[in-house]
Parts: C-alpha cells; sequence; structure tokens
C-alpha cells in the first residue's frame, strides 16, 4: 500500500514538471507583444501639428494584453487613446506644439519595448493666425474683407519664404518680418549675405521699402 502511494506521489509530481516544462516550451516559441511601426515614423521632421500618433503592433492584443500596454509622452500632452485591431491611436486632445521634439516610451508590464521621436513643424497654420491678429483673422474669414486685405497686402500669400538656411514669415503684431535661422550660421558675413538674399525675395514679391525685420538665431535641439 505504501508502495502504491509512494508510485502515485511520484506520478503526480512527474504530471506537475512535465505541466511547468510544457507552459515553459510555449511561452519561449509563442512571439511577444511587439511594436512593428509607428506613424509618424521614428525620427520623422516636419510632422504636422494635428497628427494621430498611431502605433502598430505586431498582433492584435487581447482585453488583458491592453490593459498592460502603457504609452508616456514627453512633453506631457492631453491624449485620447483608441484601438483598433492592432493599431494603437493616440489622439493629442490640442494642436501639438511647433518645432518641438516629442517622445513617446511604450511598455508592456512595465517593461520598454519601443521608444518614438519625432519633431513637429517650424510653423503651423494655427501659430499663423494668432500672430497675425484679429484684423487678419477677420480678413482671411470674410470675402469682401479678405480683397481689402489683399489689396492691402498682395504679398502676403506668397508667405512664408523659406530656403536651406531660413524662413521667413511676416507678424501682423509686430508689423515685421521674422527671418529664422534653420541652421547654425557661422560668421557674421554669412549671415548679413543670408538676410540681404531675404531682403531680395521680399521685394521681388512686392513688399514696399523699408522692410522691418528681426532675427531669431537657430536653437539646435
Amino acid at each position: 500500500m505504501i508502495i502504491k502511494t509512494k508510485s502515485k506521489y511520484i506520478l503526480f509530481i512527474l504530471v506537475v514538471i512535465l505541466i511547468g516544462l510544457g507552459m515553459f516550451w510555449f511561452h519561449q516559441k509563442t512571439p511577444g507583444i511587439e511594436v512593428s511601426q509607428t506613424n509618424p515614423l521614428n525620427n520623422a521632421q516636419d510632422v504636422g501639428l494635428d497628427t494621430k500618433i498611431v502605433i502598430i503592433f505586431n498582433k492584435t492584443p487581447d482585453k488583458t494584453t491592453k490593459t498592460k500596454i502603457a504609452y508616456k509622452i514627453d512633453p506631457e500632452t492631453n491624449i485620447k487613446s483608441s484601438w483598433n485591431e492592432n493599431k494603437l491611436i493616440l489622439t493629442p486632445e490640442k494642436e501639438l506644439m511647433t518645432n518641438t521634439t516629442y517622445e513617446i516610451l511604450i511598455t508592456y508590464k512595465n517593461k520598454k519595448i519601443y521608444y518614438l521621436s519625432f519633431k513637429t513643424t517650424l510653423l503651423g497654420f494655427a501659430q499663423s493666425e494668432k500672430e497675425i491678429g484679429q484684423q487678419a483673422e477677420d480678413a482671411l474669414a470674410f470675402g469682401d474683407a479678405y480683397k481689402k486685405f489683399i489689396d492691402e497686402y498682395p504679398w502676403y500669400r506668397k508667405l512664408p519664404l523659406e530656403n536651406k538656411f531660413a524662413i521667413v514669415v511676416y507678424l501682423f503684431k509686430e508689423k515685421s518680418f521674422r527671418i529664422t535661422f534653420l541652421q547654425d550660421i557661422q560668421g557674421e558675413q554669412k549671415q548679413k549675405e543670408i538676410v540681404n538674399d531675404v531682403l531680395d525675395s521680399l521685394k521681388q514679391i512686392g513688399v514696399p521699402e523699408p522692410i522691418n525685420y528681426y532675427i531669431v538665431p537657430f536653437e539646435s535641439p
């Protein structure tokens, strides 16, 4: 009787070990949740301010897995998240900030599985409207006012001007053009040449003299 009991006990232990080995093998062979693609792509530049961030996984997670997937975005941004099969969609509640590097950390079970970084565009339409002031907003909104606006500022529709060295916009509140360098310009003479080229371009599109402007130096990210 004792021998039979010991045999059953040993058999039970072997079954438990086999089950444990089987589960270990299953988890080793079954691929975990991974990020296979993103939109925007990692290290993307000039990303639109109204962009939805889409994280695409290698498979559609079940409800339990979804609860273990988390994200953190820097700078801190109010986000509405939703799922569409294997896609985690992050929708900012407000437009993203201009000329800003965003970093997003994706974790699963509190462990990092992906890091995404992208930089937004230097100038967005929303910012342009705010900067040109209420009078320009009204002009852009209504037909008669728009015609008067264009008659007074015929060159406005040709802005912004941009080349590899600088981007130029007009700020109505300041009544001045803003020249923002897009790269580090070494030497005072080179900076003067770029500014003179900008002023010549503004004259070509019909901006009358004297041209008021100020310079925003390049800032490395």
